[in-house]
């Protein structure tokens, strides 16, 4: 059984890119969707939160085999769930693309640097990157984003 609601998700991502992360206690927790009909799945390191509307009950959760050590992204789990993906709890989101003639130049780090500079001071700002787009992670390691897990988006 899930812990108690926490809060919200763009309060969990704040708090973990303040590096104060949830519990690596291989449970997961519920928070309310940020967007209705938008529900997510996030995995911290050890730790996971369904942003998932009431209608989905905690035991089918738990059913599918929902944890913190990798069960929140068990294919059954996020089939079940109707995956797609829009965005992220309501955070300012930084997505970027080079030209093919452009990359590999460390391009990419200087446009997300640039893009940054235009959010207040303090703002935090989120990007999503595919797990196989290395030249794109590298970029964002670069322009210093720190990796807090991975995220999932569904739409039922």
């Amino acid at each position: 059984m899930p812990p108690p609601d926490n809060g919200s998700l763009a309060g969990l991502i704040t708090a973990a890119a303040a590096g104060r992360f949830p519990a690596a206690d291989g449970r997961w927790t519920r928070v309310a969707p940020w967007r209705p009909g938008l529900e997510a799945v996030i995995s911290f390191t050890g730790h996971a939160v369904f942003a998932v509307a009431p209608d989905i009950p905690d035991h089918l959760l738990d059913s599918l085999g929902a944890d913190g050590f990798g069960g929140a992204h068990d294919p059954r789990l996020v089939t079940a769930l109707a995956i797609i993906s829009e965005g992220i709890a309501g955070l300012t989101e930084l997505s970027f693309e080079l030209e093919p003639g452009r990359r590999g130049q460390g391009g990419g780090a200087t446009l997300v640097r640039d893009a940054l500079s235009v959010l207040p001071a303090g703002e935090l700002a989120v990007a999503a990157v595919a797990p196989g787009n290395a030249a794109s992670l590298r970029a964002l390691l670069a322009a210093r984003f720190a990796p807090l897990g991975s995220l999932q988006l569904f739409r039922r």
